[in-house]
């Protein structure tokens, strides 16, 4: 399966492409994602307190994006199976987006940006499933792990003026690296024919690093004066 999908409105390009198959006991997909959209324009109008005259683009509102991922399961037999997953999500130049301070009647130059330059996500799962058990504790039995890596920049940018010719410019950065690691053991048991009891046990463990800077510069003064 293909597609590719085109709009106008934020100038998007998205193309996709799925596989699915099996082999005799394999069974596998693919799946790939690519996306590439530009800022948007929001349309005239009142929206709560908000009311823009004129059609407004909406800054950093667009993105850069891809997804990719994989899985296969072979089945044991029995009503066994083993299976694996992996999955890799790429954004670059996401913003929050915001509506220029003019376009809403502010013709102060304050000015807010918020920013994600980069992120990645990988994700590595597998398991195994048992559904045909019929024991006196369980039926259906599921072992799963997985770990997750995280990887994120985020940029605060603000600034604010003073005179026409003096502000105050604040840049926040920040650097996140966030690893989750778990497992997951669930059960399920028919109980009288009339009812399913499920049960197990989650385990993960997450460790964050992280980096934040913070530059302040004011201008129009004299020399700039610029603390860290």
């Amino acid at each position: 399966y293909a597609s590719y999908r085109w709009s106008s409105h934020d100038r998007q390009q998205k193309p996709s492409a799925d596989v699915h198959g099996a082999a005799g006991r394999l069974g596998f997909s693919f799946n790939a994602t690519y996306r590439d959209a530009e800022a948007y324009e929001a349309p005239a109008g009142t929206f709560g307190e908000i009311t823009l005259a004129n059609d407004a683009r909406v800054q950093q509102s667009g993105v850069r994006d891809q997804h990719y991922s994989g899985q296969a399961t072979v089945d044991l037999g029995g009503g066994h199976s083993v299976f694996g997953r992996y999955s890799r999500h790429e954004a670059d130049d996401a913003g929050f987006g915001y509506v220029d301070g003019q376009d809403l009647g502010d013709n102060s130059g304050t000015r807010i940006a918020i920013t994600y330059p980069s992120q990645d996500v990988d994700r590595v799962t597998a398991g195994w499933r048992a559904t045909r058990l019929a024991t006196g504790i369980a039926d259906r039995l599921a072992v799963t792990g997985y770990a997750t890596s995280n990887v994120r920049r985020f940029h605060l940018d603000v600034f604010i003026p003073f005179t026409p010719t003096a502000g105050l410019t604040s840049q926040l950065r920040n650097f996140t690296d966030l690893d989750t690691k778990g497992a997951r053991v669930e059960a399920a048991k028919a109980i009288g024919g009339r009812h399913l009891l499920t049960y197990g046990v989650d385990w993960f463990r997450d460790v964050s690093e992280n980096t934040d800077t913070t530059t302040n510069t004011i201008t129009g003064f004299g020399p700039p004066m610029v603390t860290r």
